[in-house]
């Protein structure tokens, strides 16, 4: 399809039609989940959080913050293979490899924000709800599991304490990425 055959009001419209019935809860072919985040505010300066991203094929984790002149920050960076993708493995391995994966971050913040590039329903208080996986990702029964209850337990196995987990799915973590970038 190329782009001078479109009619963008025309598709601009379908589409804003389709989030509109998302948002409706009316079915649709766009999933319209709330994210819970506020994105105003200065942005916090000086403060390490552990970043995870959680995509097709890869795991990343870092430390990241913000410095006194607002530019981003990434420390510790690492790049693991997404658990589940060399094969089926079970909730509990998925929540154990990550909870391994982000153990030697745990010293530098209480805090964790996950990128979890899938279909998850997210609570009020921030956590999300597996609701399916795709991308080749295979992971017995993970179904309806709440993403950072899983990963505090797998953390609490290996004798470590609860952190606070923020669950955002990619495109939430695109738009706040975009408007660090700009300055806020």
């Amino acid at each position: 399809m190329h782009y001078g055959a479109l009619d963008m009001e025309k598709e601009a419209a379908a589409f804003a039609g389709e989030m509109k019935r998302g948002l409706a809860g009316a079915g649709g072919t766009l999933m319209m989940l709330p994210t819970y985040l506020e994105a105003g505010g200065p942005i916090p300066r000086g403060e390490t959080v552990i970043a995870l991203d959680a995509g097709g094929t890869n795991f990343r984790v870092a430390a990241l913050r913000f410095s006194e002149d607002g530019a981003p920050v990434a420390e510790h960076f690492e790049n693991h293979p997404m658990p589940g993708t060399r094969g089926a493995i079970t909730a509990e391995a998925f929540f154990e490899t990550i909870a391994g994966y982000i153990e030697p971050l745990l010293p530098l913040s209480q805090k964790i924000g996950f990128c979890f590039s899938y279909p998850a329903k997210i609570t009020p208080e921030l956590d999300g709800k597996i609701l399916k996986l795709a991308k080749e990702v295979s992971i017995e029964s993970a179904e309806e599991l709440f993403i950072g209850r899983e990963i505090n337990k797998a953390l609490a196995r290996r004798g470590q304490t609860p952190r606070k987990i923020v669950i955002l799915n990619d495109t939430a973590a695109c738009m706040l990425g975009g408007m660090a970038q700009a300055g806020g």
